[in-house]
């Protein structure tokens, strides 16, 4: 059982597939789906206590995240990629790769 401390993810990263399902050999990987999560980041307050913020991604999000982020470790035969929170550009939602429903003109427009 792998358990993470603080906002240590364990991340599967998922094979760069094309819209056909072909599987493309090198080919720097951006997606995964957390597999496991710490309980959250430690910090001190202004008055000297220690406190944890929760993390805002959980097992069972897929997101999305930098080339270079984490460090690749092999378990039981299962690839995860080792990363902070902070290392996450987005959660995705499953509706997140379909196409958007309006035509958007510019940023809050």
């Amino acid at each position: 059982m792998i358990e993470p401390l603080n906002d240590i993810l364990w991340v599967v990263p998922e094979d760069a597939k094309t819209a056909g399902g072909i599987v493309l050999a090198n080919y720097e990987v951006t997606i995964g789906k957390v597999e496991h999560a710490g309980p959250g980041r430690l910090f001190r307050t202004a008055d000297g206590i220690w406190s944890r913020e929760p993390l805002t991604v959980k097992p069972g999000h897929r997101v999305a995240f930098s080339p270079n982020a984490g460090q690749e470790r092999k378990v039981n035969g299962v690839k995860y990629l080792v990363m902070r929170e902070a290392d996450i550009h987005a959660i995705l939602h499953p509706d997140a790769d379909a196409a958007p429903t309006e035509n958007r003109k510019g940023w809050g427009m």
